[in-house]
């Protein structure tokens, strides 16, 4: 299994990535599409005796990183979001035997629950969890829907096509069928046979 859950990757798509604790533990940056990432002063961000609270923000054309259980508390690094996009998956990656816990402490209506994982595998369970549940059907959406229905319409052009044409072709099969039979219909009543 793989250590990162953006595998497989397209490393050209829009992301952000947030580096924490490198080199040695001394330096974090932000950096969007694999540009250049400029490394700020973080000594000790991360405990590897303990787990620390770190949190991630996306708002106000900034993507930050800070300490602390919620999105209030000290600001360690700020990106800015130069190109705007939506923010709307996760992908984790370390390099070296790490355990993580996620919390979802979003202040927002939507987040009645929290999360909290022990191991990788517990958050790639709980995200197919999360597709299953979120994956819709195609044949049971209303775009595929529409896309199979007819409209009435009423209007006296339409309604006289329609006549006409059904009217036409369900007369013209019984024509059809007796013009095919008219040879033999006429050598039988000359011969006789």
């Amino acid at each position: 299994m793989t250590q990162d859950l953006s595998t497989p990757r397209d490393d050209w798509s829009q992301f952000y990535e947030i580096v924490i604790g490198v080199w040695s533990n001394q330096k974090s940056c932000i950096r969007a599409l694999k540009e250049y990432c400029a490394y700020i002063e973080s000594p000790g961000i991360l405990n590897s005796a303990g787990y620390v609270q770190l949190w991630i923000s996306w708002d106000n054309g900034d993507v930050q990183l800070g300490k602390g259980p919620k999105a209030d508390g000290v600001v360690v690094v700020s990106h800015p979001q130069i190109i705007p996009y939506d923010v709307n998956y996760l992908a984790v990656m370390t390099h070296y035997t790490s355990s993580w816990r996620f919390y979802e402490g979003c202040i927002c209506p939507s987040a009645g629950v929290g999360y909290q994982f022990n191991t990788t595998e517990e958050l790639i369970k709980r995200m197919e969890e999360m597709k299953k549940k979120l994956k819709i059907e195609r044949e049971k959406t209303n775009a595929f829907i529409r896309s199979k229905t007819s409209v009435k319409d009423s209007r006296t052009s339409s309604t006289g096509i329609g006549f006409v044409l059904g009217w036409g072709i369900i007369g013209s099969l019984p024509v059809a069928i007796c013009l095919g039979d008219a040879a033999s219909l006429l050598r039988h009543m000359r011969h006789g046979v």
